[in-house]
């Protein structure tokens, strides 16, 4: 969970991943590479944009360096180990998410989330779409498109709230650009709608109505 929050890789990634792909002495605090992994799963990039060097955060290098010295030490191997030596199970993932979210109090969330999170906190530092989509490993603007209008528009509200500047006005009551949505954006939301147990609250931060997510699910099962 602490990797796919702080380095925005997807679980395939993550879970494929072997100590042989950590670059310890790469940059402040080491990188991780992400490329085609045969022997783990048969692995392989989702496009040629996903073969990328993801930079570590202190955070993840701490947790890394700890795991490394519990296992001995390897060079090769699986850094995120299931039962018999084999890639983890993404049940594991969902079930340790899903203790996270109830020990923090708050709605469970689709792992894929934490993706969008990442980017949407790098794009209130105002990091460039195109440095995002090299580290994110993303081919095309889609789906930073709709990370970047999600994130501008929530937080110039918030900031004109904070200043004063409107201050009776409610926040929900601020409008932005009408939104587009992927295919693969769609497939996510219902994805994350479908596991939460509050799916209202994903309704509200999403600004999508019930009616739109019907429509979408009749979309991509290709009824008109």
């Amino acid at each position: 969970v602490l990797t796919l929050l702080n380095l925005g890789m997807r679980k395939g990634e993550v879970f494929s991943r072997g100590w042989e792909d950590v670059r310890w002495a790469d940059g402040a605090v080491g990188s991780l590479i992400v490329c085609d992994k045969p022997m783990y799963g048969g692995f392989t990039v989702k496009t040629k944009a996903s073969a990328r060097t993801v930079p570590l955060t202190p955070d993840v290098r701490s947790a890394l360096d700890a795991l490394h010295a519990h296992l001995g030490r390897p060079k090769y191997g699986l850094i995120f180990v299931g039962s018999k030596n084999k890639v983890r199970k993404y049940v594991n993932l969902h079930y340790h998410l899903r203790k996270a979210c109830m020990a923090a109090g708050i709605a469970y969330i689709w792992p894929h989330a934490l993706r969008h999170t990442w980017a949407s906190r790098l794009a209130l530092l105002k990091v460039g779409k195109k440095d995002l989509m090299e580290i994110g490993g993303w081919e095309t603007e889609s789906v930073l498109t709709q990370t970047y209008l999600h994130v501008t528009s929530e937080h110039k509200a918030n900031v004109m709230r904070e200043s004063g500047i409107g201050i009776s006005l409610d926040i929900t009551t601020v409008t932005s650009p009408r939104r587009s949505f992927s295919r693969e954006l769609k497939r996510t939301l219902l994805a994350e709608i479908d596991a939460s147990e509050h799916p209202e609250l994903v309704l509200a931060r999403e600004g999508i109505t019930r009616d739109q997510v019907e429509g979408w699910r009749n979309e991509l099962r290709g009824r008109p």
